[in-house]
């Protein structure tokens, strides 16, 4: 519709070219209505959402204190899964260094009496450990040596 404007036959190109200003007056005779609108402009403002932002400093403050999230496959058990969660919270806690969690992962506690030296954590991390299958992977799997 707007480019019929300048078609007076009358007016060179050259002339048009230099009366590119087209009055509000002419607009509307061509039965265009005029909106003034205000639009938000979007640079700088972060296309995430609120969770996701939240999840990101909550993931940045806890590297900052040197633990990462680490996915692991673990049995639908739940003395399993609390016993790999308890051997998590102690590495991070300072309770148990990964020497002993590599120690009880490989079986190297061998006889009861120095099982029952143990704390209840780490019984049930050898025990899975001597049952194989599912937990005993996913605690190997934990201390890194599956």
């Amino acid at each position: 519709m707007l480019e019929n404007i300048h078609n007076d036959p009358d007016e060179s190109d050259d002339d048009a070219a230099h009366n590119d200003a087209i009055s509000d007056d002419d607009l509307r005779a061509r039965g265009l209505t005029k909106v003034m609108a205000w639009v938000e402009d979007k640079s700088g403002i972060e296309t995430k959402s609120k969770a996701a932002g939240r999840t990101s400093r909550h993931r940045q403050k806890l590297a900052a204190l040197g633990i990462v999230q680490f996915n692991l496959d673990a049995p639908a058990a739940d003395d399993a899964r609390a016993a790999l969660k308890a051997a998590a919270a102690a590495l991070i806690n300072g309770q148990l260094d990964s020497g002993t969690l590599h120690t009880v992962a490989l079986g190297a506690v061998p006889d009861q009496g120095a099982a029952e030296g143990l704390s209840a954590d780490l019984a049930a991390c050898q025990r899975a450990l001597e049952a194989g299958g599912w937990r005993g992977w996913a605690v190997r799997r934990l201390v890194g040596i599956a």
